[in-house]
């Protein structure tokens, strides 16, 4: 388990210790500053691969960076470990803990995948993922990454950006916060939260 700056950290971000476990972040130091690990990895036929793992600084220093990444790191789609046969419908979405925010709401027959921050994403992989899927769909912040990321894919796709709540953008996390995912998610995929 994380330590207490970390725990703390990831508990303020509406995140329960089930979800820590299920997607192995863990915390270390990082150049003196106290960070969240979020392993990148995929399962093949015999194990995990890890691909590449973020820290997330926790200590929300202003004039600090909030990210860095390990040395080799790849980052391809963030959750690719979770997806299940059964699933029809896949969830594209910008950064970790937004992903972390929609699988804690387990959504019936979604794959849920990050893309990482606004300038991830391959192209190619995105492409043949969303292939295996009857319904995709992704959430971006905003509309033209949103576009940008449907001409990726050769199938129809819908488009989510986050909804802006008395001036201020409503990402998964911030949704998850206000207890208002579980309703956010029923209206736009039509599926209920588990």
């Amino acid at each position: 388990a994380p330590n207490l700056e970390a725990q703390a950290y990831l508990f303020g971000r509406g995140l329960t210790p089930a979800t820590w476990e299920a997607w192995h972040i863990g915390a270390a130091l990082k150049g003196g500053r106290m960070a969240i690990t979020l392993p990148w990895y995929y399962m093949d036929a015999t194990r995990e691969i890890i691909t590449g793992i973020k820290y997330r600084f926790v200590d929300g220093d202003p004039g600090g960076q909030r990210y860095t990444a390990a040395a080799g790191s790849v980052f391809v789609l963030y959750g690719a470990w979770s997806a299940r046969k059964t699933d029809h419908t896949v969830m594209f979405l910008e950064g970790e803990i937004n992903a972390l925010s929609l699988w804690q709401c387990l959504p019936r027959g979604v794959t849920v995948l990050s893309i990482g921050s606004q300038s991830g994403g391959r192209p190619e992989v995105i492409a043949k993922v969303a292939a295996r899927y009857k319904r995709v769909f992704f959430w971006c912040d905003e509309a033209d990454k949103t576009r940008e990321y449907k001409k990726m894919i050769a199938q129809d796709a819908t488009g989510i950006q986050s909804p802006t709540i008395d001036g201020a953008k409503y990402d998964a996390n911030t949704l998850l916060l206000a207890g208002q995912l579980p309703d956010f998610i029923t209206q736009v995929l039509k599926v209920e939260c588990q």
